[in-house]
């Protein structure tokens, strides 16, 4: 008998009761990654390094240890989300001990999954590449804009459709254990014959960041523009506190999919 399918409203009510229900839980467990990535960013700026070496160390933290610190943190939220839902009382130390240890394998299905990505956005990489390059030489406004909606165009149909379909990889081994490869092929075989229900559930993700954004943009935007030559203590309060807020935001579409992801499981499951 196949399984009744639950609907993306009921899955909405269930991420929106999850996430406001622990949102205290999920603040806690994000403040000690964004917490001391705050303070050392700002602290770029109080070191007193010349502008140069300012700007390579702000390069090789936001293409190197952000992303490693952002991995991180997904995997530190996603079992923290499985533990409520599932009522066991969790330390935060120890989800992030389990985090480490599951840090390097999600790693590598991070980089598989990249690797989908690249082989299917290539021709999106070169055509884009080719309009700006041309754009530029023409210098004209017009064409520029052209160019940058014709690489927009592109980019959604040869990376984000077959990129969607491998969304869930990571997921499926932080949850259930899958791993390399293995993990990519069970989220193709999720989201496939779920693809409308995903595609709402991803529609509902971007209308929440951007009204949430759209809220706390204004006082982000305050907080980044103020002058970095006042008291040191103040700025990293105000700043570490807009890093966390935009944060712990973020955090309810890991909610969402991972509601959107046990539900997948179960029908699968159910039918085989």
């Amino acid at each position: 008998m196949p399984p009744d399918k639950k609907g993306i409203v009921w899955i909405l009510q269930k991420s929106f009761s999850l996430y406001f229900k622990n949102l205290l839980r999920f603040t806690e467990v994000s403040s000690w990654i964004c917490l001391p990535v705050s303070i050392i960013f700002i602290l770029f700026f109080f070191w007193g390094l010349p502008e140069r070496q300012v700007y390579l160390l702000m390069a090789i933290f936001f293409f190197g240890a952000a992303p490693l610190c952002i991995l991180l943190l997904y995997i530190v939220v996603v079992r923290t989300i499985q533990g409520l839902d599932q009522g066991k009382k969790m330390k935060t130390l120890g989800v992030y001990a389990e985090g480490f240890s599951h840090f390097f394998p999600s790693l590598r299905i991070a980089a598989f999954y990249l690797l989908k990505i690249l082989l299917w956005s290539w021709p999106a990489l070169v055509v884009g590449g080719l309009c700006l390059f041309f754009a530029m030489l023409r210098q004209g406004g017009a064409l520029v804009w052209a160019a940058a909606l014709m690489v927009f165009m592109v980019a959604v149909i040869l990376i984000v459709v077959p990129g969607v379909l491998y969304y869930f990889s990571l997921m499926a081994f932080l949850l259930d254990g899958h791993k390399g490869k293995q993990a990519l092929e069970v989220s193709r075989q999720m989201i496939r014959p779920n693809l409308g229900r995903f595609t709402a559930g991803f529609a509902i993700v971007l209308i929440w960041m951007q009204l949430s954004y759209f809220l706390i943009g204004p006082w982000a935007g305050k907080v980044y523009g103020m002058s970095l030559l006042g008291d040191l203590f103040p700025i990293l309060f105000q700043v570490g506190l807009v890093n966390l807020c935009m944060v712990v935001v973020s955090i309810f579409p890991v909610v969402l999919f991972y509601v959107l992801y046990r539900e997948f499981h179960w029908e699968v499951m159910a039918i085989s």
